[in-house]
């Protein structure tokens, strides 16, 4: 067990201050790989968990959560 303790979240704040505006914790059991946004939504990726978190990029509620396909969450598909 290492005696570090990480915890994962993404946030929203101002430029100017540093305030910040929105945030979301995850759960200490999972370690936020990245967090992109896509659309009208912010997608937060997590670890070896295979988990996604959605939110909206309005307002910063969670929209869904979903299990171990989250790859599948968007089929993209490009124009030759």
């Amino acid at each position: 067990m290492s005696r570090f303790q990480i915890s994962s979240s993404h946030q929203k704040a101002t430029c100017r201050s540093g305030a910040v505006l929105h945030r979301h914790d995850l759960p200490p059991s999972l370690f936020g790989e990245g967090t992109a946004v896509f659309g009208d939504r912010i997608i937060q990726l997590t670890w070896q968990a295979g988990r996604a978190f959605v939110y909206d990029k309005a307002n910063f509620d969670r929209l869904f959560v979903t299990g171990k396909w989250w790859p599948k969450l968007f089929e993209i598909s490009l124009a030759p």
